[in-house]
């Protein structure tokens, strides 16, 4: 546990074999783009699920192609502080 009384998702981004030295040799563009994409597709599951637009909390390290979704940061957008 990173924050004792935190709740959080640790979600991990993969990249297949046969793309990684692609990914690795191209990692600016690339692994940035990878990293966009996952918290997009996260907004738009936890829309799907609550059936209205939220934007979650992340926490997002790029190296690593790892994001931390955090509970309790969950916010409309266009909301006052979303």
């Amino acid at each position: 546990m990173l924050h004792e009384g935190v709740i959080y998702r640790h979600i991990i981004l993969t990249v297949p074999a046969m793309f990684r030295t692609t990914f690795y040799q191209n990692a600016a563009v690339l692994l940035s783009a990878l990293m966009r994409c996952g918290v997009q597709c996260m907004d738009d599951f936890l829309s799907t699920i609550s059936g209205t637009t939220l934007q979650g909390g992340y926490i997002v390290v790029k190296l690593g192609q790892h994001i931390l979704a955090i509970s309790g940061e969950i916010r409309r957008p266009g909301l006052e502080g979303g």
